[in-house]
């Protein structure tokens, strides 16, 4: 204890220890002193007393013989002896009489002690604000080892999750425990969870385990525990930390329909993540450009492979939780890249429409032609036989007939039809045999727009099988063009051929049984576009007819009927169709459509009524009026089944010459079948040279 302990923040101030105030022999000895202010302090060592802590406030009065002249001390043994005050310090300070100096506290020698055995002495004060050069604040002298009254203080590390589930944290103390008791589990202080202490002295790690999800929280409180010189700890501050065990859950979005270029891709995380990169997000036929977001929501872009099916999954635990939960492994989004096969794809019944439609109409016209073709080979029938029965036979004329034009329209809404037909014929004497050129110009417009003309030609051989049947047999083409209109616009071009045959037999005086079949193929190209998908494709078609009527005739005085009950059936095969198709720069001639086929029914009872017209309305004598109320069923089957039943009939007027040579004839029909209406109206001119 020879030596000054320094300890206070002032540069020269050093703590010390004092004693009495009374005269020193020689073997006194004096230690340097240090200032403090004006004075000076010093240590004073007798070896027959022990040691003095002595202020000098005059320097010149201090005398090594008699050092403590001018100054005062604290006593050493017993009372003896002046104490140092507020007002001395103030005075070697220089601030007398200002209230500078308070808290002044001091500490002397115990009573019978020794020098040797003397812990601590010295004085303390606290300087308001600045004085005498000096600093404001605590100051401390002291000789020896002074009291310890600091409060031992915790510091708790920030809680950290592991891989396993836990927490841990670092628990530093700023001195070890000194109340004979080491630091433990005992003294933290939990929430919703367990722990586990592990280390000594000063240096301390705890492991939290949660014991249920939401809040978790460590702390430890005030006098938990205490250092050495018995004083308690102060409150640590409190790490806390919301935990669950739930994986976030990922929900992806995006375009429904073909991308034809970058896209975005919405990933919603059930609740906010972090942690979540390029790297972890897995595509195929595409890549990933960019990823941005926070929190629960974030954007992913793709850029795609044309073409390609793109599937966007986020991998397990790419993102964490609060918690430190990854992500489940996300649903997985797909979506076709644009491309010919994938707008084929989209448009595959707009496509087929166009196929269905397009062979509809050639089939109906192939229908129509074959009843038109029937019905007048009746006729045919019935003329010969009157010409017979009337000694006309001889009348050869009768039995070759010159090209005959005639024709009728139809407006339904937006759809129209226009036919044409003509006709030629070359017979024998007896009308026992013709040759026949006949056929129809057809063209139809649909509710779309789509316009179809076609050509059906018809060479014919009849002949009488018996006296009350005739045989015909045929060979026939077809040419047909249509422009197309509607989602997909274009163009098709068709041509074919075909063979039939048809008989008409009298069964009755009154009565006729008729039928006819035949078999085609056609040959169809076709160009069509929407924008953004160009097909084209070569196919083939076949096509099946079959139709036949009972018809009577009952002649009364004054009018004849003709009772009719008819009934047909189409069904044309397209079958699987090739196509080649162009969209966003690529080509696909791989692209194919199983249209399937496409069928028409149709039974109808049709009664005609023939009334001569008599002379005065100057007609002439072979004037005839008629009209024929009809009931009509039909049935459409194409990808789907359409049946309608309706009404309709025909009202006309017909005149032959005297000679047999000339014919005129007008009529307009109307049917009204489902929610459709047909109308039209015919003109026949037709005279034989």
């Amino acid at each position: 204890m020879r030596n000054w302990i320094r300890t206070a923040v002032i540069s020269t101030i050093v703590a010390f220890s004092g004693g009495a105030a009374w005269g020193f022999d020689a073997n006194s000895v004096v230690w340097a002193g240090t200032p403090l202010g004006t004075c000076t302090v010093h240590e004073i060592h007798d070896g027959n007393h022990g040691i003095a802590l002595v202020m000098i406030i005059d320097p010149s009065t201090r005398t090594r013989s008699h050092p403590v002249a001018g100054g005062v001390g604290w006593p050493l043994i017993g009372t003896r002896g002046l104490s140092i005050t507020v007002a001395d310090i103030a005075t070697c300070l220089g601030v007398e009489g200002n209230g500078y100096v308070i808290s002044l506290t001091q500490n002397g020698a115990e009573l019978g002690g020794s020098y040797l055995t003397q812990e601590y002495m010295g004085f303390s004060f606290t300087l308001t604000e600045a004085a005498g050069g000096l600093d404001a604040g605590y100051h401390e002298y002291y000789i020896g080892t002074p009291p310890d009254g600091t409060a031992p203080t915790v510091e708790l590390g920030a809680l950290a999750l592991q891989t396993n589930g836990t927490y841990t944290s670092a628990i530093t103390l700023s001195e070890e425990t000194g109340d004979g008791t080491a630091f433990d589990g005992d003294d933290l202080t939990l929430t919703n969870a367990t722990a586990t202490l592990s280390g000594s002295g000063t240096s301390f790690t705890a492991t939290l385990t949660p014991t249920a999800d939401g809040f978790v929280s460590l702390d430890v409180d005030a006098a938990t525990f205490t250092d050495a010189a018995g004083n308690d700890n102060t409150e640590a501050a409190q790490f806390s930390v919301n935990t669950d065990s739930t994986n976030p859950t990922v929900a992806l979005t995006g375009p429904s329909g073909p991308v034809t270029g970058a896209f975005d891709v919405s990933a919603k995380f059930s609740e906010n993540v972090i942690g979540l990169t390029e790297d972890e997000i897995a595509v195929e036929g595409g890549a990933v450009t960019s990823l941005s977001g926070i929190d629960a929501d974030y954007t992913i872009t793709i850029e795609p492979e044309l073409g390609a099916t793109v599937t966007v999954t986020i991998i397990a635990d790419a993102a964490q939780d609060d918690a430190g939960n990854g992500n489940d492994v996300s649903n997985t989004y797909t979506v076709q890249a644009g491309s010919p096969a994938s707008e084929f794809e989209a448009a595959e019944a707009e496509i087929r429409d166009v196929l269905d439609g397009a062979t509809q109409r050639t089939l109906q016209s192939t229908v129509i032609s074959n009843q038109r073709m029937m019905q007048d080979a009746r006729s045919r029938v019935i003329t010969s036989q009157r010409q017979q029965s009337e000694g006309d036979a001889g009348i050869s004329s009768r039995n070759n007939v010159a090209l005959d034009l005639d024709g009728f329209a139809r407006i339904d809404g937006a759809e129209f039809t226009a036919k044409s037909s003509f006709f030629e014929q070359t017979g024998n004497f007896e009308g026992t045999q013709r040759r026949l050129v006949f056929g129809d110009f057809d063209v139809q417009r649909d509710e779309s727009g789509s316009t179809t003309g076609s050509f059906n030609g018809k060479v014919a051989w009849e002949r009488n099988i018996s006296e009350t049947a005739m045989l015909g047999y045929y060979l026939g083409g077809t040419l047909g063009k249509s422009d197309l209109k509607g989602t997909f616009e274009g163009k098709q071009s068709q041509y074919g051929a075909s063979v039939g045959a048809y008989v008409v037999a009298q069964i009755s005086d009154a009565l006729f049984i008729d039928g006819f079949a035949s078999l085609g193929a056609a040959r169809n190209s076709l160009e069509m576009d929407n924008g953004t998908l160009a097909l084209t494709s070569d196919y083939i078609t076949r096509t099946a007819t079959i139709g036949g009527a009972l018809t009577g005739i009952i002649e009364q005085e004054a009018y004849e009927i003709r009772p009719e009950l008819a009934f047909s059936y189409g069904r044309t095969s397209i079958g699987n169709v090739d196509f080649t198709g162009t969209a966003y720069d690529a080509i696909d001639d791989t692209l194919n459509l199983d249209a399937g086929t496409v069928s028409i029914a149709s039974l109808t009872f049709r009664p005609e009524f023939y009334v001569p017209i008599s002379e005065s309305a100057g007609l002439g004598t072979n004037a005839m009026f008629t009209f024929a109320p009809r009931l009509i069923c039909e049935r459409v089957i194409t990808d789907a089944t359409t049946q309608n039943c309706g009404r309709g009939g025909e009202i006309g007027v017909s005149n032959k010459s005297d000679d047999g040579l000339t014919d005129l004839s007008v009529s307009y029909k109307v049917d009204y079948i489902g929610d459709s209406k047909r109308s039209g109206l015919v003109l026949n001119l037709s005279h034989q040279f």
